[in-house]
């Protein structure tokens, strides 16, 4: 009888013991659950926050293609050169003359002005062989295969509601050879510096730069406060 009653109290011990591990797997396993469906949540949700897609018109070189798609700001950065441009609308483009240009829209206006390139006003970097050029005041440049550049960019700045807003000179100073032309395209007005605005109220620049070796492009990105938030750039070729 004794041997009886120990042999149902092991039972049933062993059935609470059992009893108490099988909740906590599950609440373990509900936490790992949890925390992979907030990392899923939170990462497509701060990219679209931050602004890191865009609707463009792309070129596919193998194909000879042209598609619409949306692309992320990376994709802009490293494949730059299939880019034919963005689909959002773009600002009216005025030329002054042959060294100024006005992109327009409503009561936005974005001036963007060249001048000759004044060597003796800059700091010039060559190589070993004093031929090649490398800098210009410390920095790397853009629009130039060694030479010394012959246009840069003299102004900068935006008119919004008859308020002057310039562009800090760091964000161009490295930039040159500036492309201020357009020109009729099967009686479609195409213009080298395009300006458009997307659907958050962002001003998106784009400039094809240089007619040689040194051809590239900078995207620049505004924010709504008309400050630059990103500059890309790629070379074409």
């Amino acid at each position: 009888m004794k041997i009886k009653i120990l042999l149902i109290t092991l039972i049933l011990i062993s059935c609470q013991t059992k009893g108490k591990k099988e909740p906590i797997e599950i609440k373990q396993s509900e936490k790992k659950v949890e925390q992979k469906v907030e990392q899923k949540v939170e990462k497509p949700t701060e990219l679209i926050n931050n602004g890191e897609y865009f609707k463009v018109k792309l070129f596919h070189p193998e194909t000879e293609l042209e598609f619409d798609s949306i692309v992320s700001k990376e994709f802009l950065k490293d494949d730059l050169f299939t880019l034919l441009e963005f689909n959002y609308p773009k600002f009216e483009s005025k030329l002054i003359d042959n060294k100024s240009i006005e992109l327009i829209n409503g009561n936005t206006k974005i001036v963007i002005k060249t001048t000759e390139f004044q060597p003796n006003k800059r700091e010039l970097k060559f190589d070993s062989s004093g031929k090649f050029l490398e800098k210009i005041d410390g920095k790397d440049i853009y629009g130039t295969d060694g030479n010394i550049p012959r246009k840069e960019i003299s102004e900068f700045y935006l008119i919004v509601n008859d308020k002057r807003i310039e562009i800090p000179k760091k964000h161009y100073n490295d930039l040159f050879e500036p492309t201020i032309e357009c020109l009729n395209d099967n009686d479609d007005l195409y213009c080298y510096t395009i300006c458009y605005l997307n659907e958050k109220g962002e001003i998106i620049l784009t400039m094809q730069n240089s007619d040689g070796a040194g051809s590239y492009m900078v995207i620049f990105i505004f924010d709504k406060k008309y400050e630059i938030k990103e500059r890309i750039i790629g070379y074409q070729f």
